[in-house]
């Protein structure tokens, strides 16, 4: 489970969620074309529970404030120009 950030009309939200499954839980509530809440937190610190309104026209973006680690993470290459 990692801190998932979301960007909904300019503002930032956290929850604390597996990144696939959420993914999957907000595409099955706006598959039926419907609108529907979707509960997230806001603020620092001490958050808040919020309800956002999920639906057609409605843009949302979903991301993992920690990333998965990539094959080449830890490793340094640099590239130098001979004389």
């Amino acid at each position: 489970m990692s801190r998932l950030e979301i960007l909904y009309d300019g503002e930032l939200y956290t929850v604390p969620a597996d990144e696939s499954a959420y993914r999957a839980k907000v595409l099955e509530l706006v598959s039926d074309g419907g609108f529907h809440w979707l509960e997230v937190n806001r603020g620092e610190g001490r958050l808040e529970p919020i309800s956002l309104l999920i639906g057609p026209g409605i843009p949302i973006a979903i991301g993992a404030l920690e990333p998965h680690p990539r094959a080449d993470d830890g490793e340094y290459t640099a590239h130098v120009e001979e004389p």
